[in-house]
């Protein structure tokens, strides 16, 4: 009878639902590319597309704005933004921001990791939308970065700032990235390791 109670445990304990799979957000690119591992990237450097442009089309992605003032543009270092919004190469693309407006980044395959560089000429809170639902601080002319690895495919990613600032994105890196271990497998194991032994310990 023990031993069948025991049983029952470990098959509803393996049954449990499982919880969201794990998000993990990133501040430093050094330590999100030793994450995510193989990597596309997309500094938007001899772009001759006609801009602004409400989308900016890529290899393996587009960028699209909504609601905004002047749509997606561009700007070369000393230029529009000065060097502070370019972190790589010459070139970034910004767009002139309001309270509604959105850029989204639209992959064509699923990734499980993106990772990008941020400006603004405004200090605020950029919220990131949909899946993610998390926000990080800007402050004026500083780049930023903002990375997430995710243990599901996602296939877009948009952003949002408080107070109509114009923002910049510069130095895309995406793909499918390393698994990141979801909370409950670490439960299911434990779990699954505390009932074996108790049954060695019963058995002996």
């Amino acid at each position: 009878m023990k031993r069948i109670s025991a049983t029952l445990a470990l098959v509803a304990a393996c049954s449990l639902p499982s919880v969201l799979s794990a998000q993990t957000f990133y501040t430093n690119r050094a330590a999100f590319q030793a994450a995510a591992g193989a990597l596309t990237k997309e500094s938007f450097e001899g772009m001759q597309q006609p801009v602004p442009a409400a989308t900016l089309t890529f290899s393996g992605f587009s960028v699209s704005e909504t609601n905004g003032i002047n749509a997606l543009t561009t700007t070369e270092s000393n230029s529009y933004w000065g060097s502070s919004s370019v972190t790589d190469g010459k070139n970034a693309i910004w767009y002139d921001d309001n309270d509604n407006s959105q850029a989204s980044f639209l992959f064509n395959q699923n990734i499980r990791a993106f990772g990008v560089d941020v400006t603004s000429d405004g200090s605020g809170l950029m919220s990131v939308l949909g899946i993610f639902n998390t926000s990080f601080s800007l402050n004026a002319y500083t780049p930023t970065f903002f990375g997430v690895i995710w243990n599901g495919d996602f296939n877009g990613v948009t952003f949002s700032m408080e107070g109509g600032p114009e923002v910049g994105f510069d130095y895309v890196e995406y793909g499918n990235g390393v698994s990141v271990p979801e909370p409950s497998s670490f439960a299911l194991v434990g779990a699954g390791l505390a009932v074996l032994a108790m049954l060695r310990r019963r058995r002996a």
